[in-house]
C-alpha cells in the first residue's frame, strides 16, 4: 500500500476536506512504522541558535570512556513530518520500557552500540540551554551514557571530538491527533486549539495549516544521526553547542515560559 502523501498548494476548505476524508489511514500509517525522527538536511525551517554554553562532563579519567549527556528529543517543535511531540508524551515509556540502546544512525548490530546507557529522563531546560534565541523552556529527552571506545571507535571519535550536533530517536507512535487550523473541522479544530499552545515554531504551524499532535510514543532507542528532523537534540556534555546553520526561523513571541509549561503540566 502506497503511503498517503498530503498535496501541497491546496486552498484552506480543501486542505481541510483531503485530511478529514484521510483521517484513519494517515493517522494509522503513521503508527505501524518504527518512526524515525530524521530527514535530509534543509527541508525544515529551524530555530535561530545562538552559540552557548553548557555544563558538560570534561575530565574524564579514562580516555576510553566518555561520559554523556544527550537531548534525543525536544517537544513543541513542529518537525519535517509536521509532527509535534506534546510534553509527558514520554512518561509512559520511560516508567515502562528500561532496555534503551545508543546507536549510530538507527543501526540495530552489534558492532553500532556505542554506549552503555545509564539513564533517561525528561527535563524542562531553557532555551538558552539549548542555543535557541528567546527566554522559553521546553521538555526535552535526556540519555545519560557512558561511551566506551571498545564499542565504536569511529562513533567514540566523533563524541570525543564533539562533531556529534544532533539526535534522534527510534519510537513507536502510540497516541496522535490530527489538528486542524479550520473552524468547520469540528473536533480538530478543538485539537488544534488545545495542542497549539504547546508549538514552539509557531509559524511553521500557521504555514501549513495542520500538524500531528503526539501525546504517547514508544522509545525504542536514541541515535547519533547527521541531520535530525527535530535539529533542537544537541550534546549537553559539549561545553559549546555550534549555533544551527541556515536556520530561518525565530521561536514564536508566545513561546511558553518555564512557569507557563510547567502549570500546563499540572508540576
Amino acid at each position: 500500500m502506497k503511503p498517503i502523501i498530503v498535496p501541497e498548494n491546496l486552498n484552506k476548505s480543501e486542505l481541510t476536506q483531503f485530511l478529514l476524508n484521510n483521517e484513519k489511514a494517515l493517522i494509522t500509517q503513521k503508527k505501524v512504522i518504527k518512526t524515525k525522527s530524521e530527514a535530509v538536511a534543509g527541508r525544515i525551517s529551524v530555530l535561530k541558535t545562538n552559540a552557548t554554553k553548557s555544563e558538560g562532563f570534561d575530565g574524564e579519567s579514562n580516555p576510553n570512556e566518555l561520559e554523556l549527556k544527550l537531548v534525543l528529543n525536544s517537544c513543541g517543535i513542529m518537525d519535517s513530518h509536521r509532527d509535534v511531540h506534546i510534553p509527558g508524551l514520554w512518561k509512559k515509556t520511560l516508567q515502562e520500557n528500561k532496555n534503551i540502546y545508543h546507536l549510530e544512525s538507527h543501526k540495530t548490530d552489534f558492532d553500532k552500540i556505542i554506549s552503555d546507557v545509564h539513564k533517561c529522563y525528561t527535563e524542562i531546560v531553557p532555551f538558552s540551554s539549548l542555543g535557541i534565541n528567546g527566554s522559553g523552556s521546553v521538555e526535552c529527552l535526556i540519555m545519560e551514557a557512558t561511551a566506551k571506545k571498545e564499542y565504536n571507535p569511529l562513533m567514540f571519535r566523533m563524541y570525543k571530538e564533539h562533531k556529534v550536533k544532533q539526535h534522534s530517536v527510534g519510537m513507536r507512535y502510540v497516541k496522535i491527533s490530527l489538528c486542524i487550523n479550520d473552524e468547520d473541522a469540528g473536533a480538530n479544530f478543538e485539537a488544534w486549539e488545545k495542542y497549539y499552545p504547546y508549538v514552539i515554531n509557531k509559524d511553521e504551524a500557521d504555514k501549513y495549516g495542520y500538524f500531528y499532535a503526539v501525546t504517547e510514543a514508544k522509545l525504542i532507542e536514541g541515535s547519533a544521526v547527521l541531520f535530525g528532523s527535530n535539529p533542537i537534540t544537541p550534546d549537553l556534555s559539549n561545553k559549546n553547542i555550534e549555533p544551527l546553520k541556515n536556520t530561518q526561523v525565530e521561536p514564536h513571541k508566545n513561546a511558553l515560559k518555564k512557569e507557563q509549561l510547567k502549570q500546563l503540566l499540572n508540576f
